[in-house]
C-alpha cells in the first residue's frame, strides 16, 4: 500500500503481511541454551519470534530410524546443533544475520588493520547482541536444571487428553493406510481369544515357523481359526459406526451398512432445536458439503469443548453422505432452507454459539461413479455458481435476526469477489495501492475487506499461498496442522502427546494492559509459560471498523484491554 499514517490501523494490519515463516540455522553460540532463553534473546535482539524447532527424532515404527519432526514451542528443550528453528521474521536478511552470529565475528571486525566503517559498525552491533544474550542467559540460569525442567514439562495428561490419544485422527484422507494394520491386529486378537496362544507375534504378523498345513482341517485347526478370525476381524473393521478409529469410513462400508446409517439419520432428525446447551448451527443451501467429515472431526477434538452440532439443509442426506457424519456424537439433522428466517429460527440461530454458512464445493472426489446420481449430483453443478449469492442472503438474514451478536457468524465463499458484499463495509479506493501491485494481483484487495480481516468470511481459493510456501518451507502443511489440531511436546527422552501444543486465543492479563507489547511477550514467556505470536485487535483500536490480526507486533505497540493474544502453550 501507499504511505499510511503510523497510527492508522492499516499500518498495523499491513505489518502482518510483512511477517513470514522462515527456517533458520541456529548459530553455535546458542547451542546448549534453553529454548525459552533463545526465544527471548532473538526477540530482544532481532525482533523475531522463534516458535518451533525442526529436530531429529528416533522413529520406533521404522526400526529406530532417525527422522525429523516439527515441534511447537518445545519448552524445556536445550538447543542442539542439529536443531533448525522456525521464526516469524520481516525479511530473509534478518534470518541470515541470526545464522552468522558468532563471537569470532565480533573479534574479527575489531582487528587493528580493519578500517572499514561497515566492519566496525557490524562489530558494534554484534557486541550489542552478545550483551543481550549474556543478560538473557543470566536471567534463565535458575531454570537450566535438566531434572527440574523435565519434571516441570512432563505434565500429567488430563482425562480429555488421554481420550485424544485414543481417538486422534490420522492425516490420511480416509485412513486407508491403517486398514491393513488394524485388520492384522484383529486377526491376532481373535486367534488369542479362540486358541489362547501366547506365542502369536505381537505385531500382528505371522512367523514363517508357524506350520499351519501340518494341522488337519477338522474345523478347529489353526487354518480354520485363522479364517474365522479374518471374518470376525473384517466385521469389526467394517463396522458402522467404526469400532476402530482409522479415519473417514471407506465408501464400501457406507454401501454395506446403508440400512444402519439411514436408521441413525432417522433417529437424529429433528424438527426444531431444543437442546440443553448452546450448539453450532451449520447452514448449507446448495449440494451437501463434500468435506463435512473433516469439519466435524476438527470440531470433535477432545482438546476443545464439544457442543452439539445441528446441520440445516434443504434435502435429506443419503446414506453415503450421512455415513461420514453420523459417526460423531451429538450431530443432528434439520431439514429446511437457511434462506428462510423461519427455518433459521427452527435451527436455533438465537441460541447458537456459532453459525457456519458453508459454500457449495461441487462433486466429491471420492464419490463412486455409480453413486453420483444417488447422492443428488448432476453433470451441471448450477448451485456451485449461485452458492455465493445464496450465502450473502443467508448471512444478511442471520445478521438481521442476531443484531449485535452477528459476530458469531462465519461464512465460506466460492469466489473472493463475494467477500466485498458481506457486512461490515469499508470502502478502500484502489488508488491506495501501488499500481504495479494492483495490476499483478487485483484480487488482493479482498484481504482488506472487514469480513476477511476479522475472520468472518473466507474462500478456499485464497489458501493457494500454502502451496507456494511449501516450495520454500517443507514444514508448511505440517505446521498448519499442528497449529490447528495440536502437536506433540518435547521431553528430555523424546516426544509426548500427553500435553498437546496448540494455538489458543487468550485475554490480555490485566497487568499488561496499556503496556508495550514487548512487556506482554516477555511476561507471558517468563511467568505464564506461553509463547505469544500476535494480537487479535479489538474493534475499538485506532477507530478500526472491525477486528483484525496483528502478527508479531512492533515492540512499542500498546496493548489494549479488548485485545486477544494468539499464544502457543
Amino acid at each position: 500500500m501507499r504511505h499510511t499514517a503510523s497510527k492508522h490501523f492499516l499500518s498495523e494490519y499491513c505489518h502482518s503481511f510483512s511477517q513470514g515463516v522462515y527456517p533458520v540455522i541456529l548459530p553455535n553460540v546458542l547451542y546448549g541454551l534453553l529454548f525459552e532463553e533463545v526465544v527471548e534473546f532473538l526477540y530482544s535482539a532481532f525482533d523475531v519470534v522463534l516458535f518451533a524447532l525442526d529436530i531429529p527424532v528416533v522413529d520406533d515404527e521404522r526400526g529406530k530410524e532417525r527422522s525429523r519432526t516439527l515441534v511447537l514451542f518445545p519448552r524445556g528443550h536445550f538447543v542442539e546443533k542439529d536443531d533448525i528453528g522456525l521464526v516469524l521474521s520481516c525479511d530473509l536478511q534478518t534470518v541470515h544475520s541470526i545464522s552468522k552470529l558468532t563471537n569470532n565475528s565480533m573479534e574479527t571486525n575489531r582487528k587493528p588493520w580493519t578500517f572499514s566503517n561497515a566492519s566496525k559498525k557490524l562489530a558494534d552491533i554484534t557486541e550489542e547482541k552478545m550483551k543481550i544474550l549474556h543478560t538473557v542467559s543470566s536471567k534463565w540460569t535458575f531454570h537450566k536444571s535438566r531434572a527440574s525442567i523435565s519434571k516441570e514439562v512432563r505434565l500429567e495428561a488430563t482425562e480429555m487428553e488421554r481420550n485424544f490419544l485414543e481417538t486422534a485422527e490420522p492425516s490420511s484422507p480416509r485412513g486407508h493406510g491403517k486398514l491393513k494394520k488394524h485388520l492384522l491386529s484383529l486377526i491376532y486378537r481373535g486367534l488369542l481369544q479362540q486358541e489362547n496362544r501366547e506365542d502369536v507375534p505381537n505385531a500382528g504378523y505371522w512367523k514363517k515357523s508357524h506350520r499351519f498345513s501340518e494341522v488337519q482341517d477338522d474345523g478347529c485347526s489353526l487354518d480354520s481359526l485363522k479364517g474365522l478370525s479374518i471374518r470376525v476381524g473384517a466385521e469389526e473393521l467394517l463396522a458402522w459406526p467404526p469400532s476402530l478409529e482409522y479415519g473417514r469410513p471407506h465408501p464400501s462400508v457406507l454401501a454395506w451398512k446403508t440400512d444402519i446409517i439411514l436408521q441413525n439419520l432417522q433417529d437424529r432428525t429433528i424438527s426444531i432445536v431444543d437442546l440443553p446447551k448452546p450448539h453450532i448451527l451449520v447452514c448449507c443451501q446448495g449440494s451437501w458439503p463434500t468435506n463435512m467429515y473433516y469439519l466435524l472431526a476438527g470440531l470433535r477434538m477432545p482438546l476443545f469443548s464439544m457442543p452439539p452440532i445441528v446441520i440445516l439443509h434443504p434435502q435429506r442426506p443419503s446414506a453415503f453422505q450421512w455415513g461420514t457424519v453420523g459417526i460423531f456424537e451429538d450431530i443432528y439433522f434439520l431439514q429446511g432452507s437457511p434462506l428462510y428466517e423461519v427455518d433459521l429460527l427452527r435451527g436455533g440461530v438465537l441460541q447458537a454459539e456459532k453459525v457456519l454458512v458453508l459454500g457449495d464445493q461441487g462433486l466429491p472426489v471420492d464419490a463412486f461413479p455409480d453413486s453420483i446420481d444417488g447422492i443428488g449430483y448432476s453433470k451441471n453443478f448450477v448451485s456451485v455458481y449461485t452458492s455465493d449469492v445464496d450465502n450473502i442472503v443467508i448471512v444478511a438474514n442471520i445478521e438481521q435476526i442476531l443484531g449485535k451478536r452477528a459476530s458469531s457468524v462465519i461464512v465460506e465463499m466460492q469466489h473472493v469477489s463475494a467477500l466485498h458484499y458481506v457486512q461490515p463495509q469499508y470502502p478502500l479506493a484502489k488508488e491506495k495501492f501501488l499500481v504495479e501491485d494492483y495490476k499483478r494481483n487485483p484480487n488482493g484487495v479482498v484481504h482488506y475487506t472487514p469480513a476477511f480481516m476479522e475472520g468472518k468470511a473466507i474462500s478456499g481459493s485464497m489458501l493457494g499461498f500454502l502451496l507456494r510456501s511449501t516450495f520454500y518451507n517443507k514444514n508448511t502443511v505440517y505446521l498448519i496442522e499442528q497449529l490447528v489440531g495440536g502437536g506433540p511436546s518435547k521431553l528430555s527422552d523424546g516426544l509426548s502427546k500427553d500435553h498437546m501444543k496448540i494455538l489458543y486465543q487468550v485475554p490480555v492479563p490485566e497487568k499488561y494492559v496499556n503496556h508495550p507489547y514487548s512487556d506482554l511477550f516477555i511476561g507471558l514467556l517468563t511467568h505464564h509459560r506461553m509463547l505469544a505470536l500476535g494480537l487479535y485487535r479489538g474493534n475499538k483500536t485506532l477507530e478500526v471498523p472491525t477486528q483484525y490480526v496483528y502478527t508479531n507486533p512492533k515492540r512499542d505497540c500498546i496493548v489494549n484491554a479488548v485485545d486477544l493474544v494468539f499464544v502457543i502453550r
